[in-house]
């Protein structure tokens, strides 16, 4: 399955968080991209192998107080085909997930990296 190596290829850890504020887990992260993969991975295909979009595309989310994402900012796109299209992607399946509520004294941002390559 040629997609499967894209589907899989987003990264996603707390932002460094200010001082003395403790780091939103990555693992609390990783369970809502376990719970629900992004679907953004499919894009790196257009035309099937005729056409292909490369590149990544970095977003900053802030979560609320009950973990809903309350803001997502894309800070770096470097797809090479139909870039906004992709960008448009990664925000709308942030803005769409859910994630543990940060505990009091923790950061409440995330960077997620979506990573388009694959082989065809």
């Amino acid at each position: 399955m040629r997609g499967l190596a894209a589907l899989a290829a987003v990264v996603v850890m707390a932002a460094a968080p200010d001082a003395g504020v403790t780091a939103y887990p990555e693992d609390w992260v990783q369970a809502s991209f376990a719970a629900r993969p992004s679907s953004c991975g499919r894009l790196v295909y257009k035309n099937g192998c005729r056409v292909l979009r490369r590149g990544r595309v970095v977003a900053r989310a802030r979560l609320d107080a009950k973990g809903g994402v309350k803001g997502v900012v894309v800070i770096e796109n470097t797809v090479d085909v139909d870039p906004g299209l992709v960008s448009r992607c990664v925000r709308k399946d942030l803005e769409a997930r859910s994630f543990r509520p940060p505990e009091p004294g923790m950061a409440t941002e995330l960077t997620a990296t979506l990573v388009l390559s694959d082989k065809c």
